[in-house]
Order: structure tokens, then sequence, then C-alpha cells
């Protein structure tokens, strides 16, 4: 069995893509190394250093309610497209991103 890579969203807006999603990031698509890298790379914003991938409208939010409608809306985007089964719904993302917020309000 092939292993399942996850592309995640730092709160930067910045994406990686680790066999594991660190703490605080978002899951926004998981599938095999090599068919996740090329879908992202290709639908991801670029960053200025070589190799950085950025969710669109996440570095220029003014607000943590405008980053997250950035997440959501990318993730909505990108899934209406080719490969929807590698990305994540934007409902469940939008959820998580809520639950992160409250821990982080209440720690």
């Amino acid at each position: 069995m092939r292993t399942q890579y996850h592309a995640y969203c730092e709160a930067s807006g910045k994406i990686g893509i680790g066999v594991t999603v660190p703490e605080g990031c978002v899951a926004i698509a998981k599938g095999p190394y090599r068919a996740l890298y090329e879908e992202v790379e290709m639908k991801a914003r670029h960053g200025y250093s070589l190799g950085v991938l950025l969710v669109p409208g996440v570095p220029e939010a003014t607000s943590l309610d405008s980053a997250i409608a950035a997440v959501v809306g990318f993730v909505a985007w990108a899934r209406n497209d080719r490969e929807p089964s590698i990305w994540r719904c934007p409902g469940d993302i939008q959820a998580e991103l809520n639950q992160l917020v409250s821990q982080e309000a209440s720690s």
C-alpha cells in the first residue's frame, strides 16, 4: 500500500507536505506524494523563495476570518477542477479551523 501524504496549511498561508499534519496546521488535501505535490504545486500561489507554496489570500489577510475564508475558498476552487478526490471537503476544513480558533482562544 502506498503511503498517504497530507498537504497542510500553516497560519502564515505556507503549504507543507508530510506524512503527518503538524499541530496548529490544517490538512487541505491528501494522496500519494507525487500526485499530491503536482496537484498542489499547480494550484497554489508560488512565493518569492524557491519552492515556497502559499494558499492565495492568507498572507494578505487582515483578520482571522478573512484568512479562514481564503483557505476554504482556495480548497473549494481547487476541488472543482481535476482531482476532487485529493482535496478535502471545504466544510470539513471550515469546521476544523473554527475548532482550532476556539482552542487558541481558550488557552
